[in-house]
């Protein structure tokens, strides 16, 4: 009785690892790169949009610990702002070249006049430091 109690609680184990592993690993809840990011930001430019550009690869720790943070600040922030998400593996790279990237994650900054602000960011970010900047935009 007891042994079959022991194997029961293992595979119930097992199962729910197993789904927890695959809600991971799924990209649930995460962003997807930005197609034709130079183009989006040429037009976000000529609508006097302001613009937030996250340049990210998914083999960086660190810019896979921002998707959630961004992910929640472009539902917020969204309809107001821009976002560019510029993987630098990917079609982001020209961008990345153009604004001098030299660490990822980095973030661009620019304001409804086209200016960029806020100097050159790196790494991880708290949300609040980041939705801060993204307020000083609007």
């Amino acid at each position: 009785m007891k042994k079959g109690v022991t194997i029961a609680l293992v595979v119930a184990l097992l199962v729910v690892g197993f789904a927890v592993f695959r809600f991971v690993n799924s990209g649930a809840g995460s962003l997807a790169a930005t197609p034709n990011p130079e183009e989006r930001l040429a037009v976000a430019l000529a609508e006097k949009r302001p613009v937030f550009i996250e340049f990210y690869a998914d083999r960086c720790p660190a810019c896979v610990s921002m998707k959630p943070t961004v992910t929640e600040l472009k539902k917020k922030y969204g309809d107001k702002i821009e976002f560019i998400l510029a993987d630098t593996d990917g079609t982001g790279m020209g961008l990345a070249i153009d604004y001098q990237v030299m660490y990822i994650p980095a973030y661009v900054f620019i304001n409804s006049e086209g200016e960029r602000v806020g100097g050159d960011l790196s790494g991880y970010m708290s949300k609040e430091k980041l939705e801060g900047l993204l307020q000083a935009l609007l």
